[in-house]
This record gives C-alpha cells, structure tokens and sequence, in this order.
C-alpha cells in the first residue's frame, strides 16, 4: 500500500468505528453491503464508505403517445400531460 492508498484505507475504518456503512467488492465486481465485522483484506477486496441515498419523485408526463418521467416540471409545454397516478419514488446514490 502506498501513503494515499493507506490513508483512504484509514479514512474507510474510521468511518467504519464511526458507525457508517461500509461496502465492499472483490477483484473489482459489484458494491455489496459490508457484513457486521469487515476482515480488511486491502489485497484482494476494495471498501468505500457507502453512498448515501436519498428519495426521489419521479412525476408521469404523457405526450399523446409515451409515459415519460420527471424530477422537474415541463406543465409549461402544453404537449405534456401529467398522469399523477403514474408516479414513481425512486432511491438514487448522492
């Protein structure tokens, strides 16, 4: 390990005795959720602080022919319709 490599290492266990969730992967696959007690294999497994998530609300446009969905507001086109029993709430990463 290099410093920098060592310093985000520590910064990752600090957060980890902190109390926030860590994530791990092997050989570069998918994120998982840390199980309780990390066993730190900085050979063979990456670990980041996991991103935080936050709720999103997607509104339902129609255009006379696709259901679209929107964070933002388009009510200025009047081409658009809004379906509000269509909408959706999503989680994304910050």
């Amino acid at each position: 390990m290099n410093i920098e490599e060592t310093k985000k290492a520590i910064e990752v266990m600090q957060a980890y005795c902190e109390g926030k969730q860590i994530e791990y992967r092997f050989n570069g696959y998918l994120w998982k959720q840390s199980i309780v007690q990390p066993s730190w294999d900085w050979n063979s497994t990456d670990y980041r602080i996991a991103k935080q998530k936050k709720t999103v609300k997607l509104n339902a446009w129609f255009d006379g022919i696709d259901l679209f969905w929107r964070s933002s507001d388009i009510s200025g086109d009047s081409s658009w319709k809004r379906v509000p029993s269509e909408d959706k709430t999503i989680e994304v990463e910050e």
